[in-house]
């Protein structure tokens, strides 16, 4: 039964290693910093542009790990 399965389901853990969007924003010179947390506070500008722009950059972060920072379902509450 559906019920059944949905009360069953279990929270999953949160994930234990460091979220890699709060690692770069941590490496970021401030002027740098202030520029990506503007544009993931944006929803109009999308994962992937991120993604792609810091890839041009150097920097590696794919567009899902992207949006589970936006979302906050990575490990940045964990660290708070």
């Amino acid at each position: 039964m559906l019920h059944e399965a949905l009360y069953n389901l279990k929270e999953s853990p949160r994930p234990k290693s460091p979220c890699l969007v709060r690692t770069i924003l941590n490496e970021l010179s401030e002027l740098n910093r202030d520029a990506l947390l503007s544009v993931l506070a944006t929803p109009t500008v999308s994962n992937a542009s991120i993604s792609k722009v810091l890839a041009e950059h150097g920097t590696i972060a794919s567009a899902s790990v992207i949006s589970k920072h936006r979302r906050g379902d990575c490990s940045c509450d964990v660290a708070k």
